[in-house]
């Protein structure tokens, strides 16, 4: 626990200024509901949307805005804003689980301290588990105080079980994320390589679509859409264990490569 508490003081500084940016985040997002309230305003942009390219859909979860609903808001905040952000978070913060070490000259040091690997390596994927919680915690509370500055009352049910789909889509990608930089010694190439592969799924999801392709049933992100919980009120329990199996998967097999790795 106290190698916990280390790693955690380490990165509180981090963890603070992200989750002041997906707080505020999330604020913009809903207050920008405020503009679309406007009955013209909504006519106006319900013509132009429905011109744009579906991965604009995609982004919002839906193909038509026909009536302001806080729902829209809330399904582009999950579906697009927040992974996006927690993408760029979770890919620096794993890129110090190992490359950043490796990068420095420290992994020496560190394999030679009286703690095994498994902790080591176990102690802060868990800092980086709990990050991930927090953040995500303060994007809903900037996302249920917008709400409730555009006169809407939040939907508390629907956000818990979004964010539990986040989460779980962070962690299924966050294994992935550290078992793509075990094969990075050098930080700027592990960026290039974290980035460059979880960016270009993202990117890829939100252009194929509903598109049943090969490519599209092999990425994580094809299986995240919170919008259907806040407009179907329709929980996705499937999504939510493939993400925790998969994940369990992708950590476990980076975890053994950690382990075994030769200094």
């Amino acid at each position: 626990m106290s190698l916990y508490s280390r790693r955690f003081r380490d990165e509180f500084h981090s963890t603070l200024t992200w989750s002041i940016t997906l707080g505020l985040s999330g604020l913009a997002i809903m207050l920008f509901g405020l503009f679309l309230k406007n009955s013209d305003v909504t006519k106006s942009f319900s013509e132009i949307f429905k011109r744009m390219p579906s991965i604009m859909h995609n982004m919002f979860g839906t193909d038509q805005l026909n009536n302001f609903s806080s729902y829209y808001l809330l399904g582009m905040a999950f579906n697009t804003i927040a992974p996006l952000l927690l993408l760029v978070f979770s890919s620096l913060v794993i890129l110090g689980l190992y490359t950043r070490e490796a990068g420095q000259g420290n992994l020496e040091f560190l394999f030679s301290l009286p703690i095994g690997r498994l902790k080591l390596i176990g102690g802060r994927i868990l800092v980086f588990l709990t990050s991930l919680g927090i953040l995500q915690l303060c994007f809903c509370l900037g996302l249920a105080i917008g709400t409730l500055l555009i006169g809407d009352h939040p939907d508390v049910a629907a956000m818990i079980w979004a964010a539990a789909n986040l989460f779980l889509l962070s962690f299924c990608l966050g294994g992935l994320a550290f078992l793509l930089s075990l094969a990075a010694n050098d930080y700027s190439r592990g960026i290039l390589l974290v980035l460059g592969v979880l960016l270009g799924l993202f990117v890829l999801n939100l252009g194929l679509g509903d598109n049943k392709s090969f490519l599209a049933y092999l990425n994580p992100y094809h299986y995240f859409d919170t919008s259907k919980i806040f407009t179907e009120g329709s929980v996705p329990w499937l999504n939510y264990l493939g993400f925790a199996l998969s994940g369990l998967a992708l950590w476990a097999g980076g975890i053994r490569i950690y382990v075994r790795k030769q200094v």
